[in-house]
């Protein structure tokens, strides 16, 4: 409540679009612009929405059944336990990649009392409400095999925790590209209402780009881009006074870049599967693909590109 009432939140605080391209190209090496970038997000959002709008339209006519959303302790338990199960299953059966034990994640503790959820629900918990599947990606396949793969990797360059945070589009992209890649794959097709919480989570990360790069540029303060986010964001599921959104929202701030680096990592990964795709031809396989691109390292997927297809274009641009 102090931060939300602090008058500084209402003046601009980006360090300029000139400022921001040299860090991308510099620091992320990541061979878009500012502008590109802007271009690239807003499609992304129309995309995901339009998306979100012909799967209800879809349900409505089809009569798939609402959501189950869980209003208590003990049935969120059941529901993650659930998802849980089904993602495990998935990975082993569909060979999106190799299965890591690291996949599994702990089985929550059933709860000793059922307590009702009552309480004003923010974004990540309507998401995790209706169904966990979806979102739980993020973290099970995403970020924490990845974790333990970086931590274990022992090459004396890609084995190093890099600074600057140069693999934030590799480790958010991959963590978010999974998310749509996996539903393609037919990992909800159980649930196909919940296909809807996919798209809602992509529009919502490009929304969170588009914050990052206007208060950046300084065509917004912090108030007006937060506000940008609550209502870009579907189902009015962000709510006014997210505690979650104020942290993500000063971590732009202090982290240029990091707030694009979801949406557009997702991007470097759908041009290089396709690329990779191309190369191989017939002999193309999706474990093939992804085992090869983990293996590469936490490190920027357009070095990673360029290894797996041969193609230098970008990092040429990166060193012109």
């Amino acid at each position: 409540k102090q931060k939300q009432s602090d008058p500084h939140f209402n003046h601009a605080s980006g360090i300029g679009v000139k400022n921001y391209n040299r860090y991308l190209k510099e620091v992320q090496l990541v061979p878009y612009t500012w502008e590109q970038i802007e271009s690239m997000a807003m499609r992304e959002y129309h995309r995901a929405a339009t998306t979100i709008k012909m799967l209800q339209h879809r349900h409505k006519h089809m009569g798939t059944p609402e959501f189950d959303i869980a209003r208590d302790s003990r049935a969120m338990h059941l529901k993650w336990k659930e998802s849980a199960k089904r993602r495990w299953a998935f990975i082993n059966k569909f060979k999106m990649l190799t299965p890591e034990e690291s996949m599994k994640t702990k089985p929550r503790r059933a709860p000793k009392e059922n307590q009702p959820m009552d309480a004003p629900a923010d974004y990540f918990n309507h998401l995790l409400q209706r169904n966990p599947l979806p979102l739980t990606l993020h973290e099970a396949i995403g970020h924490g095999p990845d974790e333990i793969r970086e931590a274990a990797d022992k090459r004396p360059i890609r084995g190093v925790e890099s600074e600057w945070l140069i693999a934030s589009f590799r480790a958010e992209g991959f963590a978010t590209g999974i998310e749509e890649l996996f539903m393609l794959a037919g990992m909800l097709e159980h649930d196909p209402r919940s296909k809807e919480l996919t798209y809602n989570q992509l529009s919502h990360r490009a929304a969170r780009t588009m914050s990052d790069l206007k208060m950046h540029s300084n065509e917004m303060t912090f108030k007006q881009a937060f506000k940008y986010n609550v209502d870009k964001t579907h189902e009015g599921w962000l709510a006014p006074n997210s505690g979650i959104m104020w942290h993500d929202m000063e971590l732009y701030l202090r982290q240029p870049t990091y707030g694009c680096s979801y949406t557009i990592g997702a991007v470097q990964l759908q041009q290089l599967l396709s690329e990779y795709s191309e190369k191989v031809g017939n002999r193309f396989e999706m474990q093939t693909f992804m085992d090869r691109f983990l293996g590469l390292g936490m490190i920027p997927i357009t070095l990673a590109r360029w290894e797996m297809t041969g193609k230098d274009d970008e990092v040429q641009k990166l060193l012109s």
